[in-house]
């Protein structure tokens, strides 16, 4: 039978990072619908008529938010991210944003333990998925940092606050870059 992948696969970039998912692809003679694709005028560089964007970061920072507070009480830690609620819990934006603020007030009085901070959370690139995932983390008590900072932040990090970094990938090098906030 055949089977059909759907998903936003950049294969059609031929970045290198996604090459080895198109051979796999290609090896198993799967159909592959790839949401980028997917355009106004059916050619290569139309207006594109489906993207994840702001909400999809939201979403999966706050699930990731979540999904770290259960991962971290699996390893024996209990920290304030288990009052993170999945993203379908809340019936809309304005509670997801209350849950996370109350979030960061439980981070700042309770603070991260000893053995897992300073926490530091890195966004790459700089589209519309990760500006809403920044838009969730930024409600939270952070710091905004360089590469070059991190040991510093390693060695002298605080636990009542989380770290962010901005990373972005050009031809397969990777930038860092300090992010506003």
């Amino acid at each position: 039978f055949l089977t059909t992948t759907t998903i936003c696969s950049h294969v059609i970039k031929a970045q290198e990072q996604n090459m080895e998912l198109l051979d796999t692809i290609l090896q198993r003679k799967a159909r592959l619908i790839d949401y980028e694709c997917i355009n106004e005028n059916g050619e290569r560089g139309g207006k594109r008529l489906i993207a994840f964007g702001r909400f999809a970061g939201m979403a999966g920072m706050v699930d990731t938010l979540r999904g770290l507070g259960e991962r971290l009480l699996a390893k024996g830690f209990s920290t304030p991210f288990l009052s993170m609620g999945s993203t379908y819990m809340y019936a809309n934006l304005d509670l997801v944003k209350r849950a996370v603020t109350e979030l960061g007030a439980e981070i700042q009085s309770r603070k991260i333990p000893d053995g897992i901070a300073p926490m530091t959370f890195v966004f790459t690139g700089t589209g519309n998925v990760s500006q809403g995932a920044l838009e969730i983390f930024k409600l939270l008590p952070h710091e905004m940092v360089k590469v070059s900072d991190l040991p510093s932040v390693v060695a002298n990090g605080r636990n009542d606050i989380l770290y962010g970094c901005i990373a972005t990938v050009f031809f397969g090098a990777v930038f860092f870059n300090r992010g506003e906030g």
